[in-house]
């Protein structure tokens, strides 16, 4: 009797230790030379007819990318290429659609805009991506021609790319989470990320996202509009929220997803106007975006 009741209380103590603990796992990249492939970036109105100007377009585009060189500490070249750009501006019968792969050059939008779409077929960048840090633009003697003056960017990669490199600098386990920073390339706008690896499957991990978007509030350069010269101040808030899905065997993204609620609050000041107020223009957009690997 006394035996079975010290086999039960082992069983007991143990049986915590075998319940909760796991392995940490290496979310890291990991690069195959000369290895191909497409992923297609998407952006879309999280509903119909929400927000303004850019809230009410669609932009799907790819980019083929193809690994040149593996360094030995895993450090990876990679070449892209713009292979093809969808845009979609309005709803229902007031639809207005362009499709680089179907160029159509008797519609009217086609010969006003359409055609500075094409000329981007094809256009090439080179990058640097690391097993477990930012991804970064390789030229980096012509980086600050791509990024703005009022932008913290110091890998010259937009947010979206960089979402690719979202990998911790250690091993996790489920329920770990990690932060990293990503800023807009053109304006004054950063979003600060914490990722919780959530779950995973027999193929993949499950990335938790979520994102807070903030900007500093500066001025941009005086610049001429409505016969007058004026600055602008932009002022940004809002919040990112959804879910990445790993390959387990390489740590390429398979499919992200994320919603994006944000307010844009510009004041427009005239700069020959002596202590000017300033005129205040609030923006309120909600959209999808979504990245998945195709090819």
């Amino acid at each position: 009797m006394t035996f079975l009741k010290n086999t039960f209380s082992l069983i007991l103590f143990l049986m915590p230790l075998t319940i909760f603990s796991q392995d940490s796992i290496d979310l890291s990249l990991r690069f195959i030379p000369n290895d191909t492939f497409t992923y297609q970036f998407k952006s879309e109105p999280a509903k119909d007819g929400y927000g303004i100007n850019d809230d009410e377009v669609t932009r799907i585009y790819e980019l083929d990318f193809f690994v040149k060189k593996v360094s030995t500490n895993g450090t990876a070249n990679i070449e892209t290429t713009f292979a093809r750009q969808i845009y979609k501006m309005g709803y229902g019968r007031n639809m207005v659609m362009f499709d680089t792969n179907h160029p159509d050059t008797t519609n009217d939008y086609f010969n006003k805009v359409g055609y500075s779409y094409m000329e981007l077929i094809g256009q090439k960048n080179n990058y640097l991506m690391f097993p477990n840090q930012d991804m970064r633009l390789g030229d980096t003697k012509n980086m600050q021609k791509n990024i703005a003056a009022n932008s913290d960017s110091k890998t010259g990669v937009s947010p979206q790319l960089n979402l690719l490199s979202f990998h911790p600098n250690h091993p996790v386990k489920v329920g770990d989470t990690w932060s990293k920073t990503f800023f807009e390339l053109y304006l004054d706008q950063q979003v600060d990320y914490q990722f919780t690896l959530e779950s995973e499957n027999d193929t993949a991990y499950v990335v938790k996202v979520d994102g807070t978007i903030s900007s500093k509030g500066s001025l941009s350069a005086p610049v001429d509009m409505f016969h007058q010269t004026v600055q602008i101040k932009q002022n940004l808030f809002g919040t990112e929220k959804g879910y990445i899905e790993v390959d387990k065997k390489t740590g390429w993204v398979t499919r992200l997803f994320i919603n994006q609620i944000k307010s844009v609050f510009f004041t427009m000041y005239n700069v020959d106007v002596p202590n000017d107020d300033g005129q205040i223009m609030p923006i309120n957009t909600q959209k999808n975006i979504d990245i998945e690997r195709v090819k």
